[in-house]
């Protein structure tokens, strides 16, 4: 067997487990990349970096004693430069890439070889998907398919390019190390929208006949505050339910 039954606990989940849930942050929001995509901070900075980068030639040169070449004849020229696989451009290859190494910190892509030797074709794999782990000295990539089939890959099929935080096994997902700050872009928006919801109506009034007189007034004042703290404290209750 490539990998081994263990035990994963949920208090300090793996890296993997992580990119394809998400985590819980401070404000409650369950943060995943999923999710994360949805506050357009997050978005634009995704889409811009990936397309512009996507956007950039990707040559492959041959040393020569003296400068270089472009190795025109060489199968992974194409296979860089114009198209890595059947279905995809290079331009969408590589905005997939950067995707995948924003949002999870890592890339994969399945190899396929033909029978002299050469890569003829790679697939972008899900990076939420994919558990890393190693055997013998060698890296074993378990992937689980959309079809729920778990299949096993050894390095030479898989091309994995780790982003930031790279600890010879993964990359760290710099939406997981965000999270706290992206779950309270999301807790104010939901809360934004839910006030725009009930135009701007307080959800309770208090009403008087006649007027206040000072001790009335201020006791009013003191219900308020109370009110307010009562709201803390539930709030604070089922955020640590939840967690």
């Amino acid at each position: 067997m490539l990998f081994e039954k263990r035990s994963v606990s949920l208090t300090n989940p793996p890296d993997w487990l992580v990119n394809a849930f998400g985590q819980t942050s401070l404000s409650g929001e369950l943060v995943s990349v999923d999710s994360a995509i949805t506050v357009p901070a997050m978005y634009a900075a995704i889409t811009i970096i990936a397309q512009d980068i996507a956007a950039l030639p990707l040559i492959l040169y041959r040393r020569l004693p003296r400068g270089k070449e472009r190795a025109t004849e060489n199968p992974l020229y194409k296979l860089m430069h114009d198209q890595p696989n059947s279905e995809m451009t290079a331009y969408q290859f590589r905005e997939i890439m950067l995707g995948h190494l924003i949002g999870w910190g890592n890339f994969y892509g399945q190899m396929l070889w033909n029978g002299r030797g050469e890569v003829e074709q790679i697939w972008p794999l899900h990076p939420g998907r994919m558990e890393v782990g190693r055997k013998d000295g060698q890296r074993i990539y378990l992937y689980q398919n959309t079809q729920g089939q778990r299949l096993a890959f050894t390095q030479d099929e898989i091309l994995h390019i780790p982003g930031f935080g790279f600890d010879g096994l993964t990359g760290r997902s710099i939406i997981s190390l965000m999270r706290n700050t992206i779950g309270q872009a999301m807790a104010l928006e939901k809360y934004g929208n839910r006030v725009l919801k009930n135009d701007a109506r307080p959800s309770v009034a208090l009403k008087h006949q006649g007027q206040l007189s000072k001790e009335a007034y201020n006791g009013f004042e003191i219900v308020g505050v109370r009110l307010m703290a009562a709201q803390t404290m539930r709030a604070k209750w089922r955020f640590s339910k939840r967690t």
